[in-house]
C-alpha cells in the first residue's frame, strides 16, 4: 500500500484488499486511530473500492488527515475489475461520457496521465484472465439457448444462481459471476441487485450475443466481418424488395426523406463534419430498416451487432462534399429499387454500394 501525501491519494491496494487489510497497514501511534468510510460517508467493511477514504484521528477524535482510496482498473467504485468497468473506459475512449476525480484516476490503469486504448487494453487482458472467461461466456450462451428451446426457460424467468451453475458446469462461482456480468453487458440477461438473475423480457437473440464477444475478443477480424455483413445486406436487400408491410415501408420512406433533407440543408452550413455525421446517422438507421423490412429477425440482429462494432472502429471516411453526395444517391437507387419490388434491381444496386463504400470508410 502506498500514502501520497501530497495527492492524499491511496493506492497499490488489490480488488481482493479489505478494510481489515487497509487498517493493518496504516502506522497508528500515540492514541490515533483510522476508520474507512464509503463515498457516502458511512463505516465500511468488507472489501474496499476506489472512491472510498481512510480517515485518521487523534486520541481526542478529530480528524488528523484524510486519504482516498484508488484501486486502477476498478473504474465503479464496487471493488472489483470487470465488464462494468471495462464499458466505463470504452465510453470515455470513445468520448460518450467520462469518468472524473478519483475514478478518473482509476481508469487510467497504466498510470500515463491520460484514457486511452493503452487503458482499455489493461482491462480487456485482466477480465479475459478471469477463469477463461471467453469459453465460459460461450458454453453459458449455449446452456441457455437449450434451455430455452427445450422449453424449460423462456423471456422473464429467473436462472439458477451462480453457485448452482458453477456446480452443473464444473467451474468457479468467481468465473460464473464474470461470465454472468458479460451476459448482461451483452442484454442477454439482467442481473438485479437483491432479486437473482433473468433472462431478459427484451428482444434479443442468441445469435448476436456470441457475435457480440467473439468481436470484443478479436476486433482485427475486421475484412472477415466486413464479407459476412455483406451478405446479409444482398439477402436483407433482396427480402425487402419483396416485403408488403406498409408499416415498414413507411418508415424508411421517412428514414428516406430525411436523409435527403439533411444533405439539403448541408449545403447552407460551413459544418461539414456536422453533415457528415448526421448523414452517417440517417445510413445507419436507413439500412437498419432495411434489415426490418426483410422479416428477418436474425438478419437484422446479426446486421445491428456488426454495424454497431463497425461504427466503433471507423470513422464516416467521408471528407467532402462530393462525397457526401454520392452516399445520397446510392441511397435514392436503393430506396427506389426496394419500393418497386424490383429485386434485381435491389441486389445490384445493393452491390455497388458495398463496394462504394468499402473504399469510401476507413475500416
Amino acid at each position: 500500500m502506498s500514502i501520497d501525501e501530497s495527492t492524499k491519494y491511496i493506492s497499490g491496494l488489490g480488488i481482493s484488499d479489505t478494510v481489515n487489510d487497509v487498517l493493518g497497514k496504516v502506522d497508528n501511534y500515540n492514541g490515533t486511530y483510522s476508520k474507512v468510510l464509503n463515498k457516502n460517508g458511512n463505516e465500511k467493511d468488507g472489501t474496499v473500492g476506489t472512491g472510498d477514504i481512510l480517515i485518521t484521528y487523534n486520541s481526542s477524535g478529530n480528524e488528523i488527515s484524510r486519504y482516498e482510496i484508488v484501486i486502477y482498473g476498478d473504474v465503479n467504485g464496487d471493488g472489483e475489475v470487470d465488464l462494468f468497468d471495462f464499458a466505463l473506459i470504452k465510453r470515455a475512449i470513445l468520448g460518450i461520457s467520462e469518468p472524473s476525480g478519483i475514478y478518473w484516476k482509476a481508469a487510467d490503469c497504466n498510470k500515463d496521465g491520460e484514457l486511452d486504448l493503452f487503458d482499455f487494453a489493461v482491462v480487456k487482458r485482466y477480465i479475459l484472465g478471469v477463469g477463461n472467461i471467453s469459453q465460459l461466456v460461450n458454453r453459458l450462451t449455449m446452456y441457455f439457448a437449450d434451455e430455452i428451446l427445450e422449453g424449460r426457460l423462456k423471456r422473464g424467468d429467473q436462472i439458477e444462481s451462480d453457485r448452482e451453475l458453477a456446480k452443473k458446469l464444473n467451474v468457479g462461482r468467481s468465473a460464473v459471476r464474470e461470465a454472468l456480468k458479460v451476459l448482461d453487458v451483452l442484454g442477454m440477461i439482467d442481473i438485479r441487485l437483491g432479486q437473482g438473475t433473468y433472462i431478459t423480457s427484451r428482444e434479443t437473440n442468441f445469435f448476436s450475443v456470441p457475435l457480440s464477444w467473439s468481436l470484443f475478443l478479436d476486433g482485427a477480424q475486421v475484412k472477415s466481418i466486413l464479407q459476412v455483413r455483406g451478405a446479409l445486406e444482398l439477402r436483407a436487400v433482396q427480402l425487402a424488395a419483396q416485403c408488403e408491410d406498409k408499416n415498414k415501408l413507411d418508415k424508411l420512406t421517412d428514414i428516406y426523406y430525411r436523409m435527403q433533407k439533411t444533405f439539403q440543408e448541408s449545403k447552407d452550413t460551413d459544418n461539414l463534419q456536422h453533415a457528415l455525421q448526421e448523414t452517417l446517422n440517417a445510413d445507419i438507421e436507413f439500412h437498419t430498416c432495411i434489415a426490418e423490412c426483410s422479416g428477418n429477425p436474425i438478419i437484422l440482429s446479426m446486421l445491428t451487432t456488426i454495424r454497431n462494432f463497425l461504427k466503433r472502429v471507423s470513422g464516416t471516411g467521408m471528407v467532402d462534399a462530393e462525397q457526401l453526395q454520392a452516399v445520397v444517391e446510392e441511397h435514392q437507387k436503393l430506396y427506389g429499387a426496394i419500393i418497386s419490388g424490383n429485386v434485381e434491381a435491389a441486389t445490384e444496386t445493393m452491390m455497388k454500394h458495398l463496394a462504394a463504400s468499402m473504399a469510401r470508410y476507413k475500416i
